[in-house]
């Protein structure tokens, strides 16, 4: 049976809140596979929504800490741009690869930018702005002068620059920033003080990689992943019904403090008086629109 270290020694699972701690040992997620329809990528999330309780290597019970971590979300924006010349270079790229003939297409496609270019502006802007870009692009075949110098002649040229229709554009997924949780462990007997090292010692042991047990000439090659963890906002024997859910963590950092109050003083047996407990973790994966319709996710303010 997995060992549980609860902190203080009575339970707080009856009708206080809590955080709960549970480890679990990690588990790869593997490549994808090709199907009949689409290519499958796999995520640490598909093996720990089913993982259970016989699973798990063993759990910490500790007090909500005085101050929790502020509940985050970000998305992968970014700013982007293209102008009307960028774009009008790009349709002479895809008539050139659309035609039978490439060099007919890549005359057809200069014909049409050179086209486009013109026809914006009444006042010969447009035809000036073709006269600069080309003898930029000469000039930098020649000299290998800045790729910049486009943008700088078009405005001592004229006055004026190119729209780059610049737009805040979707990047992709990122993970969400570590958060820490800080606990004061101020034991007030000698299981306590016992219960505090066994699980500050279950903890630091879990979060270390592992070496193996291979012997012969592979021994010590490879190291193992340390274990994972998961952490619930508790309130009685229930997640808690407002505190925001967190998937599968990795613990980054441990830092066990054993002046508290900045005065070293122990019990006769040695054990500190007043500790501090900081833990660091960080999710395995993002956070994305489906995990708000799983049951965790309808759950108080969700993720």
């Amino acid at each position: 049976m997995a060992p549980i270290f609860r902190y203080p020694q009575k339970r707080l699972e009856n009708n206080t809140d809590y955080v709960k701690i549970d480890a679990y040992e990690y588990r790869p997620p593997g490549v994808g596979q090709l199907s009949s329809t689409n290519f499958v990528v796999p995520t640490s999330d598909t093996y720990y929504q089913s993982i259970g309780q016989k699973d798990i290597r063993g759990s910490v019970i500790l007090p909500i800490p005085q101050s929790l971590p502020v509940n985050s979300q970000s998305a992968g924006w970014g700013s982007g741009s293209m102008s009307g010349i960028t774009a009008a270079g790009i349709g002479v790229a895809q008539e050139t690869i659309k035609a039978g003939n490439p060099f007919k297409g890549f005359g057809q496609g200069v014909s049409a930018f050179i086209g486009k270019v013109t026809s914006t502006s009444k006042t010969g802007l447009g035809q000036k702005a073709i006269q600069d870009f080309f003898a930029t692009k000469a000039v930098e075949q020649l000299l290998g002068t800045d790729p910049n110098l486009f943008g700088e002649l078009l405005s001592r040229d004229t006055g004026a620059v190119i729209n780059e229709n610049i737009e805040l554009l979707f990047r992709g997924v990122s993970l969400r920033e570590p958060f820490s949780l800080a606990f004061d462990l101020s034991p007030r007997d000698a299981d306590e003080g016992r219960v505090i090292k066994d699980l500050a010692y279950f903890l630091k042991q879990e979060m270390s990689p592992r070496k193996g047990t291979t012997s012969g000439a592979a021994g010590g090659l490879f190291l193992t992943a340390p274990s994972v963890f998961k952490i619930q906002y508790m309130s009685g024997r229930k997640p808690h019904p407002y505190l925001n859910k967190y998937k599968i963590c990795a613990l980054q950092n441990l830092g066990l403090n054993f002046t508290g109050s900045n005065t070293y003083a122990t019990y006769s047996d040695g054990t500190p008086v007043h500790m501090q407990l900081t833990l660091q973790f960080q999710e395995l994966t993002p956070i994305y629109a489906e995990d708000y319709d799983s049951t965790e996710g309808k759950s108080g303010v969700g993720y």
